[in-house]
């Protein structure tokens, strides 16, 4: 990316690309621009003018994209069946996962909005809602940062390019997007269960919320990472996303360069039928539990709410069960050596 950064004239001489891009990964990184210029030997009337001049360089050659074509569908959804137990691969057409999350900005001015209240969420801070999407490896493959802090979740995607997208065809039958309760009524979003559960609606959200919580680790990753987000980003309104994209994007590159094999959902360790396990039940494999879901979903009707039936299905067929937790399981083996 150096070659695209050209040299910068300053009052103590001349700023080098690798210098240019030194100063906008300590400033993402939390750095205060008073320790950084005076590191680097830059005024600070040209602080910012580099730092953005490299962050907006960054955004343009490593781009956040949705894919929108077969390949791209087949690659997310591969990724999200490789995270899954090889004979509980039910969510087979995962193209990624959704959520949002509030980032810290400082106080908008009446001169840059002229609602600068909408920005303070429900959290008790003035944000930026974004919503992101990752895929298996939490890389982002998608974000949208232009809805202010007290926007729900729900309408700050139903405002998003990638919404509008969907609702023209853009996600075909039968793949889907992972999300929480918060986006359902979207055909192509599956959601948890919500309320008192059904034991078979509470193992379908349990492994949902397995996958989905992939979104989660991401932006955890991206917050812990870039400390500049931690805090209230102190810019104008207007540069803060940019400061955000940049960061995802930088994000991305991180992983792409250290991609590990993503690591398979841990099974149960006891389910609560003593009878599922391969020995048992060979009948029950990744082949053939691919091909139930395959058989089921691809001829799924248009809603969410048929998709997340026929996978519930599947799964009590599978005879998936939630992993006990530890009191639990000691209480059956109790209960199993007194037969």
């Amino acid at each position: 990316m150096e070659r695209h950064l050209t040299k910068s004239e300053n009052a103590g001489g001349y700023i080098s690309p690798s210098m240019q891009l030194g100063m906008a990964l300590r400033f993402c990184a939390g750095g205060s621009y008073l320790d950084i210029h005076d590191r680097y030997g830059v005024s600070s009337s040209s602080f910012y003018s580099l730092v953005f001049a490299c962050l907006e360089l960054i955004v343009e050659h490593y781009p956040i994209v949705f894919p929108t074509d077969p390949a791209g569908f087949k690659e997310l959804a591969a990724g999200f069946r490789q995270r899954q137990h090889e004979h509980m691969r039910v969510f087979l057409h995962a193209l990624g996962a959704l959520d949002g999350i509030l980032l810290k900005i400082r106080q908008p001015s009446v001169s840059e909005i002229p609602q600068p209240t909408l920005y303070h969420c429900r959290k008790g801070f003035h944000a930026l809602n974004v919503q992101a999407v990752c895929d298996a490896y939490k890389r982002y493959t998608y974000c949208a940062i232009d809805m202010p802090g007290s926007t729900h979740d729900s309408r700050a995607f139903a405002n998003s390019s990638l919404a509008h997208a969907i609702s023209t065809g853009c996600i075909p039958e039968p793949y889907y997007l992972l999300g929480d309760a918060a986006y359902k009524g979207n055909a192509s979003i599956l959601t948890p269960y919500i309320g008192n559960l059904h034991a078979d609606e509470s193992v379908f959200s349990f492994y949902h919320s397995s996958l989905r919580m992939t979104i989660e680790g991401s932006f955890g990753m991206l917050v812990n990472k870039w400390a500049i987000l931690q805090g209230p980003i102190k810019l104008a309104i207007s540069r803060a996303p940019i400061v955000i994209k940049a960061c995802m994007a930088l994000h991305n590159l991180i992983i792409t360069h250290n991609l590990p094999t993503a690591p398979p959902l841990k099974p149960p360790s006891r389910s609560l039928s003593r009878n599922n396990t391969a020995a048992t039940r060979p009948w029950i494999g990744g082949v053939l539990a691919e091909t139930l879901c395959v058989a089921d979903c691809r001829f799924d009707a248009h809603g969410v709410t048929h998709r997340r039936e026929k996978i519930k299905n599947i799964m009590t067929k599978l005879e998936m069960k939630r992993p006990t937790m530890r009191t639990e399981r000691e209480r059956i083996e109790a209960d199993r050596l007194r037969v």
